[in-house]
C-alpha cells in the first residue's frame, strides 16, 4: 500500500506519512475528497506519495529492514537498509549444511528401514563380487537382497532388468560407488563454501558467497556402464561427474 505525507513549503512534515485518508478539509472548512484527486492535484495541496529509496529484497534468515523517515528537497521519502543480524555469519555457515542435505537428499532415502536395506544389498553386492573373482558362480538362495532386484530392477546400461545375481551385484555396486562419489563432491563444496563463508570480508560478502554456492550434483542413475569399477574411478558411471581432486577430505 503507497504512503503519503503532507510537506509544506519550509519541508515540515504536516501529517503522516501514512495510508491516503478519504477527506481533509480545504481552508475554508470543505472537505476535500483525495482519492477522487490524482496525484498531481494532491501535489498542489502539499500531499505527497512517499518515495521509497533502496528497497530490495533480503534474506530473513541474516537481516532484518529498516525503513527511516525523512524529506528531501520538499519530497517525503523512506530510506531503507538491511543490517544484519547478531550472529549471521554463523547462521550462513550453517546455512550452507543445509544446502548440502538438501542435495543429499535427492539421492539418500529417510524412510525408515530402508537404509539398512540399502546397505545388506550394497553388502551382498561386494560379497558376490568378490565370489566370481575367485572363480565361483554366486548362488541366489546366499543374497536375497540380491535375488529380489531380478527381473525387476533395470540395468542402466542396458535399459533391461537385471537377469542373475552377478548383473544385480555389478549393478548394486555400480550405483553406490557413484553414489558415494557425489557424496564426496557435495562434502567439498560444502567444506569450501563454509571456508569462504566465514573467510569473507564482511556479512555482505559473506551472503554474495552463500547466494553463489551450488550443490547441484549429476543424478546417480545416470549409469553408464553396469560394470563395477573402484571409488576412485566411479566417475567413470557418469560423464557428468568430475574426478576428485587428490587429498579431498
Amino acid at each position: 500500500m503507497n504512503h503519503y505525507a503532507q510537506v509544506s513549503a519550509t519541508g515540515v512534515t504536516l501529517w503522516g506519512p501514512g495510508a491516503l485518508p478519504h477527506f481533509i478539509n480545504d481552508k475554508d472548512g470543505n472537505p476535500i475528497d483525495l482519492h477522487k484527486m490524482t496525484d498531481a492535484a494532491k501535489e498542489q495541496l502539499g500531499i505527497y506519495k512517499v518515495r521509497e529509496i533502496g528497497k530490495a529484497d533480503y534474506d530473513e534468515r541474516f537481516q532484518t529492514q529498516e525503513r527511516q523517515y525523512g524529506v528531501e528537497d520538499g519530497w517525503p521519502v523512506y530510506r531503507y537498509s538491511y543490517p544484519f543480524r547478531d550472529g549471521a555469519r554463523a547462521m550462513m555457515a550453517r546455512a550452507v549444511d543445509e544446502l548440502a542435505g538438501i542435495e543429499r537428499d535427492k539421492f539418500l532415502t529417510l524412510t525408515p528401514g530402508q537404509d539398512e536395506e540399502y546397505k545388506a544389498a550394497a553388502e551382498e553386492a561386494a560379497k558376490a563380487l568378490r565370489e566370481m573373482e575367485l572363480g565361483s558362480v554366486p548362488r541366489a538362495d546366499d543374497y536375497p537382497f540380491l535375488s529380489a532386484d531380478i527381473g525387476i530392477t533395470i540395468n542402466p546400461g542396458t535399459g533391461l532388468p537385471v537377469a542373475s545375481i552377478e548383473e544385480a551385484a555389478a549393478v548394486v555396486q555400480g550405483v553406490r560407488d557413484v553414489a558415494f562419489a557425489e557424496m564426496a563432491v557435495i562434502r567439498r563444496r560444502r567444506k569450501e563454501g563454509k571456508r569462504d563463508v566465514l573467510a569473507a570480508g564482511g556479512d555482505a560478502e559473506a551472503l554474495a558467497v552463500l547466494q553463489a554456492l551450488d550443490m547441484t550434483v549429476a543424478e546417480i542413475f545416470m549409469v553408464s556402464d553396469p560394470t563395477p569399477q573402484p571409488l576412485a574411478d566411479a566417475a567413470k558411471f557418469n560423464p557428468n561427474l568430475k574426478p576428485l581432486p587428490e587429498g579431498v577430505e
